[in-house]
Protein backbone atom coordinates (compact mmCIF):
# COMPACT_ATOMS: atom_id res chain seq x y z
CA UNK A 1 0.00 0.00 0.00
CA UNK A 2 2.81 2.43 0.94
CA UNK A 3 4.69 1.60 -2.28
CA UNK A 4 1.53 2.19 -4.35
CA UNK A 5 0.96 5.55 -2.69
CA UNK A 6 4.57 6.57 -3.32
CA UNK A 7 4.28 5.53 -6.98
CA UNK A 8 1.08 7.53 -7.46
CA UNK A 9 2.59 10.58 -5.78
CA UNK A 10 5.78 10.36 -7.83
CA UNK A 11 3.78 9.93 -11.05
CA UNK A 12 1.64 12.97 -10.25
CA UNK A 13 4.72 15.05 -9.40
CA UNK A 14 6.50 14.23 -12.65
CA UNK A 15 3.31 14.77 -14.65
CA UNK A 16 2.76 18.20 -13.10
CA UNK A 17 6.30 19.32 -14.00
CA UNK A 18 5.58 18.51 -17.65
CA UNK A 19 2.75 21.04 -17.71
CA UNK A 20 -0.97 20.99 -18.29
CA UNK A 21 -2.38 18.30 -20.58
CA UNK A 22 -4.20 19.23 -23.80
CA UNK A 23 -7.93 19.91 -23.57
CA UNK A 24 -10.05 16.73 -23.49
CA UNK A 25 -12.29 15.74 -26.38
CA UNK A 26 -14.51 12.77 -27.24
CA UNK A 27 -12.70 9.97 -29.07
CA UNK A 28 -15.26 9.74 -31.90
CA UNK A 29 -13.39 6.74 -33.39
CA UNK A 30 -13.92 5.63 -36.94
CA UNK A 31 -12.70 2.56 -38.83
CA UNK A 32 -11.52 3.87 -42.20
CA UNK A 33 -10.61 0.56 -43.85
CA UNK A 34 -10.25 -3.16 -43.15
CA UNK A 35 -7.64 -5.27 -44.97
CA UNK A 36 -7.17 -9.03 -44.70
CA UNK A 37 -3.61 -10.12 -43.92
CA UNK A 38 -1.91 -13.48 -43.54
CA UNK A 39 -3.61 -14.78 -40.39
CA UNK A 40 -4.86 -11.40 -39.22
CA UNK A 41 -6.91 -8.40 -40.26
CA UNK A 42 -5.66 -4.84 -40.28
CA UNK A 43 -7.95 -1.93 -39.49
CA UNK A 44 -7.06 1.68 -40.11
CA UNK A 45 -8.44 3.79 -37.26
CA UNK A 46 -9.07 7.51 -36.83
CA UNK A 47 -9.75 8.97 -33.37
CA UNK A 48 -9.66 12.36 -31.69
CA UNK A 49 -6.89 12.99 -29.15
CA UNK A 50 -7.77 16.64 -28.35
CA UNK A 51 -10.18 19.15 -29.91
CA UNK A 52 -9.80 19.03 -33.72
CA UNK A 53 -6.60 17.00 -33.39
CA UNK A 54 -7.00 13.57 -34.94
CA UNK A 55 -4.72 10.56 -34.69
CA UNK A 56 -4.42 7.67 -37.13
CA UNK A 57 -3.40 4.13 -36.29
CA UNK A 58 -3.35 0.56 -37.51
CA UNK A 59 -5.01 -2.08 -35.34
CA UNK A 60 -3.92 -5.64 -36.15
CA UNK A 61 -6.11 -8.47 -34.87
CA UNK A 62 -5.31 -12.22 -35.13
CA UNK A 63 -7.87 -14.27 -37.08
CA UNK A 64 -7.77 -17.09 -34.51
CA UNK A 65 -8.92 -14.89 -31.63
CA UNK A 66 -11.60 -16.66 -29.60
CA UNK A 67 -11.69 -14.31 -26.63
CA UNK A 68 -10.28 -10.93 -25.57
CA UNK A 69 -6.49 -10.98 -25.86
CA UNK A 70 -3.55 -8.98 -24.51
CA UNK A 71 -2.69 -5.94 -26.62
CA UNK A 72 0.62 -4.26 -27.36
CA UNK A 73 0.94 -0.58 -28.18
CA UNK A 74 3.74 -0.33 -30.76
CA UNK A 75 5.42 3.07 -31.08
CA UNK A 76 7.37 3.75 -34.28
CA UNK A 77 10.97 4.94 -34.42
CA UNK A 78 12.12 8.38 -35.53
CA UNK A 79 13.38 6.81 -38.74
CA UNK A 80 14.92 8.21 -41.89
CA UNK A 81 11.75 9.98 -43.03
CA UNK A 82 8.82 11.68 -41.34
CA UNK A 83 6.53 10.13 -43.96
CA UNK A 84 6.86 6.58 -42.60
CA UNK A 85 5.70 5.79 -39.06
CA UNK A 86 2.71 3.54 -38.31
CA UNK A 87 3.04 2.02 -41.80
CA UNK A 88 6.52 0.74 -40.98
CA UNK A 89 5.39 -0.68 -37.63
CA UNK A 90 2.56 -2.50 -39.42
CA UNK A 91 4.87 -3.85 -42.14
CA UNK A 92 3.25 -1.92 -44.98
CA UNK A 93 6.27 0.19 -45.95
CA UNK A 94 9.72 1.12 -44.70
CA UNK A 95 12.24 -1.27 -43.17
CA UNK A 96 10.76 -4.69 -42.42
CA UNK A 97 13.15 -5.08 -39.47
CA UNK A 98 11.03 -2.49 -37.62
CA UNK A 99 7.63 -4.05 -38.36
CA UNK A 100 7.02 -4.83 -34.69
CA UNK A 101 3.23 -4.73 -34.86
CA UNK A 102 3.24 -7.24 -37.71
CA UNK A 103 5.66 -9.54 -35.87
CA UNK A 104 3.61 -9.48 -32.68
CA UNK A 105 0.18 -10.02 -34.24
CA UNK A 106 1.56 -13.23 -35.74
CA UNK A 107 2.39 -14.30 -32.17
CA UNK A 108 -1.24 -13.89 -31.12
CA UNK A 109 -1.32 -10.36 -29.71
CA UNK A 110 -3.64 -7.57 -30.74
CA UNK A 111 -1.30 -4.77 -31.82
CA UNK A 112 -1.89 -1.04 -32.11
CA UNK A 113 0.44 1.23 -34.08
CA UNK A 114 -0.38 4.96 -34.30
CA UNK A 115 1.40 7.93 -35.84
CA UNK A 116 3.01 10.29 -33.33
CA UNK A 117 2.43 14.02 -33.77
CA UNK A 118 4.34 15.26 -36.82
CA UNK A 119 4.68 11.87 -38.52
CA UNK A 120 3.01 10.30 -41.57
CA UNK A 121 -0.66 11.34 -41.49
CA UNK A 122 -0.02 13.79 -38.64
CA UNK A 123 2.49 15.89 -40.57
CA UNK A 124 1.60 19.49 -41.35
CA UNK A 125 -0.75 19.94 -44.31
CA UNK A 126 1.79 22.47 -45.63
CA UNK A 127 4.71 20.04 -45.55
CA UNK A 128 6.94 19.95 -48.61
CA UNK A 129 9.45 17.44 -47.27
CA UNK A 130 11.71 16.38 -44.43
CA UNK A 131 13.22 19.83 -43.81
CA UNK A 132 9.78 21.34 -43.25
CA UNK A 133 8.75 18.39 -41.09
CA UNK A 134 11.81 18.83 -38.88
CA UNK A 135 11.04 22.54 -38.40
CA UNK A 136 7.39 21.70 -37.70
CA UNK A 137 8.51 19.28 -34.98
CA UNK A 138 10.50 22.03 -33.24
CA UNK A 139 7.57 24.45 -33.71
CA UNK A 140 5.35 22.02 -31.78
CA UNK A 141 7.80 22.23 -28.87
CA UNK A 142 8.17 26.04 -28.99
CA UNK A 143 4.41 26.55 -29.22
CA UNK A 144 3.83 24.54 -26.06
CA UNK A 145 6.66 26.14 -24.10
CA UNK A 146 5.00 29.52 -24.75
CA UNK A 147 1.89 28.15 -23.03
CA UNK A 148 3.77 26.67 -20.08
CA UNK A 149 3.36 23.17 -21.49
CA UNK A 150 5.75 20.62 -23.02
CA UNK A 151 5.76 18.51 -26.15
CA UNK A 152 6.50 15.46 -23.99
CA UNK A 153 3.24 16.02 -22.12
CA UNK A 154 1.42 16.10 -25.46
CA UNK A 155 2.90 12.90 -26.87
CA UNK A 156 2.31 11.02 -23.60
CA UNK A 157 -1.27 12.35 -23.64
CA UNK A 158 -1.69 10.96 -27.14
CA UNK A 159 -0.50 7.56 -25.91
CA UNK A 160 -3.17 7.68 -23.19
CA UNK A 161 -5.81 8.47 -25.80
CA UNK A 162 -4.67 5.44 -27.78
CA UNK A 163 -5.14 3.33 -24.64
CA UNK A 164 -8.61 4.86 -24.23
CA UNK A 165 -9.39 3.58 -27.71
CA UNK A 166 -8.03 0.09 -27.01
CA UNK A 167 -10.32 -0.14 -23.99
CA UNK A 168 -13.34 0.28 -26.31
CA UNK A 169 -12.44 -2.82 -28.33
CA UNK A 170 -13.99 -6.14 -27.33
CA UNK A 171 -10.98 -7.97 -28.83
CA UNK A 172 -8.68 -6.42 -26.19
CA UNK A 173 -8.27 -7.63 -22.62
CA UNK A 174 -7.49 -4.23 -21.11
CA UNK A 175 -5.99 -5.84 -17.99
CA UNK A 176 -3.00 -6.82 -20.12
CA UNK A 177 -1.66 -3.98 -22.23
CA UNK A 178 2.02 -3.75 -23.09
CA UNK A 179 4.16 -1.19 -24.90
CA UNK A 180 7.10 -1.68 -27.25
CA UNK A 181 9.22 0.69 -29.28
CA UNK A 182 12.58 1.27 -30.95
CA UNK A 183 14.56 4.53 -30.76
CA UNK A 184 11.92 7.24 -30.36
CA UNK A 185 9.51 4.44 -29.47
CA UNK A 186 11.96 3.04 -26.94
CA UNK A 187 12.22 6.36 -25.12
CA UNK A 188 8.43 6.65 -25.21
CA UNK A 189 8.20 3.17 -23.67
CA UNK A 190 10.00 4.47 -20.58
CA UNK A 191 7.92 7.63 -20.23
CA UNK A 192 4.58 6.03 -21.08
CA UNK A 193 5.08 3.13 -18.66
CA UNK A 194 6.09 5.55 -15.89
CA UNK A 195 3.12 7.89 -16.36
CA UNK A 196 0.37 5.56 -17.58
CA UNK A 197 -0.61 2.84 -15.04
CA UNK A 198 -2.63 0.91 -17.64
CA UNK A 199 0.64 -0.20 -19.26
CA UNK A 200 1.61 -3.41 -17.47
CA UNK A 201 4.88 -4.17 -19.25
CA UNK A 202 7.16 -2.23 -21.58
CA UNK A 203 10.09 -2.99 -23.88
CA UNK A 204 12.43 -0.09 -24.71
CA UNK A 205 14.89 -0.90 -27.48
CA UNK A 206 17.88 1.12 -28.73
CA UNK A 207 18.92 4.69 -27.94
CA UNK A 208 17.71 4.55 -24.36
CA UNK A 209 20.23 6.41 -22.20
CA UNK A 210 20.01 8.94 -19.37
CA UNK A 211 19.81 12.69 -19.89
CA UNK A 212 23.14 12.95 -18.07
CA UNK A 213 24.76 10.64 -20.63
CA UNK A 214 23.18 12.56 -23.52
CA UNK A 215 24.74 15.79 -22.22
CA UNK A 216 28.10 14.14 -21.54
CA UNK A 217 28.26 12.93 -25.14
CA UNK A 218 27.20 16.32 -26.51
CA UNK A 219 24.36 14.69 -28.46
CA UNK A 220 21.32 16.58 -29.69
CA UNK A 221 18.10 15.97 -27.81
CA UNK A 222 14.93 15.09 -29.70
CA UNK A 223 12.41 17.94 -29.16
CA UNK A 224 9.86 15.61 -27.56
CA UNK A 225 12.31 14.92 -24.72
Amino acid sequence: MIQAQFTDTFRESVSSVLGAPPDPAPLQPEVLEVVAGDGFRREKIKYQVSPNDWAYAYLLIPDVLKTAAPAIFVHHRRGASWMVAKSEAAGISGDKDYALALELVKRGYVTFAPDALGYEERRSADSDGDQYDSAYNFHQLALRLLRGETLLKKVVWDVSRGLDYLETRTEVDSRYIGFMGHGYGGRMALWAAALEPRIKAAVAHCGVITYREHLRRGEWLQPEF
